[in-house]
């Protein structure tokens, strides 16, 4: 199944019940108007992807009242599951042996935590959407979330471009809501407010929402530089930054972390969602404990519930004894593999777009020998993409939480299987009806 191109009317036997369409048809009919395509060619240029690539912002989707009830009911259970997962890790071995990590810092994750704030206060949870109504989760992510501040911005540009419109505004609405954020969860966890903030980030490295990062510290008073985390000395570290580095270069510069390390682990430097809320909480293989009964004593059994039907089969494909294996080579187009800690659409291997038999049997040994996770192939359902085209395409859903409580979301659109902005994908902020 290749890419889908059509028009709206093939959209509509495949999408999902949870959207008020309604409300999108008008959204898609102003997007159309020659003034607001420019005004949203003038908003991507502004917002851009590292200084090169335009942010191709999309008409926004309502969320119905109802569907956002069950979302947000699910967002509180996910994220106290995914914090079960981060506090267990220390001392349960098969969480361990299920959530693997780069072997640069592994033994990091196994030294002492008692001075780490390793709570997951931001998080993104992504998802597919099913006709049904039904949903499934891809992924969390909560090193560090992109779009969401993004999404937040083409939300307010929206709202003032639809007057009758009347949903409550997320957070994320707000241009200074993400150093509103990290202000009120570092002085709830340090019991003090920070005056000054290093933004910790690779120097010529990915820049997404860093300047509007940045922007948001300083709107409340708070003095912002950045600073290569490798350049950061362990006696004399800043009390707070805001990591922004994937983890994949994290573990490649783990050799030039040591200060930063240290800093971290003896509680003088404080970052958000510490060091395992970032490599646990982030990390794919989440899924498959969750995915997984043998792990239901973790967990407060009530959550478990709430979540489990929405969790798609996952497992780490190296735990799987042979005749799984055989069925997995056997079945390329019911199953996806995923490194556990990549990002930005790397890393996703769907067994639909291989090529051949050979090349799908090649990505299983690899993931056997790397630790990936494998998941059950979920079908998405699909929007009119990009209204002028009226180009069909599938979507996403992603969810920003604060604490487990909505603050920002998203729709990625794309003719790929992987519907990530960074590759060929579009944007349409979101909007919960009230």
């Amino acid at each position: 199944m290749g890419p889908i191109h059509g028009t709206t009317q093939a959209a509509e036997k495949s999408r999902w019940p949870g959207f008020d369409w309604n409300f999108y048809a008008d959204a898609c009919a102003i997007s159309r108007q020659p003034t607001i395509q420019a005004e949203i060619a003038r908003l991507g240029d502004q917002h851009t992807f590292s200084g090169i690539k335009p942010t191709p912002f999309a008409p926004p989707v309502q969320i119905t009242r109802q569907a956002a009830a069950r979302l947000q009911r699910f967002c509180h259970a996910y994220h106290r599951l995914i914090g079960s997962i981060v506090s267990h890790y220390p001392t349960d071995r098969r969480l361990q042996e299920t959530i693997t990590l780069p072997a640069a810092i592994a033994p990091d994750a196994l030294r002492d935590q008692s001075r780490v704030q390793n709570a997951v206060s931001l998080c993104r949870i992504d998802f597919y959407l099913h006709e049904n109504g039904a949903f499934s989760v891809l992924e969390t992510n909560a090193n560090c979330p992109g779009l969401l501040l993004y999404s937040g911005i083409g939300a307010a540009f929206w709202r003032e471009h639809m007057p009758s419109f009347q949903a409550a505004a997320l957070p994320s609405e707000d241009p200074n809501w993400f150093g509103t954020w990290y202000l009120r969860a570092a002085e709830t966890l340090t019991g003090q407010r920070p005056e000054e903030l290093s933004i910790l980030c690779q120097a010529g490295g990915y820049r997404l929402e860093l300047d509007e990062i940045g922007a948001a510290f300083r709107a409340h008073g708070v003095a912002t530089t950045e600073l290569d985390p490798r350049n950061l000395k362990s006696d004399t570290p800043p009390p707070y930054g805001y990591l922004k580095l994937s983890i994949p270069e994290f573990a490649h510069m783990r050799a030039q972390l040591n200060g930063f390390i240290d800093a971290v682990m003896a509680g003088d430097l404080f970052i958000q969602n510490g060091l395992l809320g970032r490599w646990i909480g982030d990390n794919k293989l989440c899924l498959a404990v969750l995915s997984d009964p043998k792990f239901a004593d973790l967990f407060n059994r009530a959550d478990l519930e709430a979540v489990r039907s929405h969790i798609p089969w996952s497992r780490n494909i190296a735990q799987l004894g042979p005749s799984k294996i055989s069925q997995i080579r056997a079945a390329p187009a019911c199953y996806v593999l995923k490194r556990p800690l990549d990002t930005r659409g790397r890393g996703v291997i769907v067994g639909r777009e291989c090529a051949s038999d050979t090349e799908w049997t090649a990505a299983v040994s690899m993931a056997i020998a790397e630790s990936w996770l494998v998941m059950e192939h979920v079908e998405p359902t699909y929007i009119a993409s990009n209204p002028a085209s009226r180009t069909v395409a599938r979507h996403d859903l992603a969810l920003g939480l604060i604490d487990g409580q909505i603050a920002s979301g998203f729709v990625r659109s794309s003719p790929e299987f992987r519907v990530n902005v960074a590759l060929n994908g579009r944007l349409h902020p979101v909007f919960l009806a009230d």
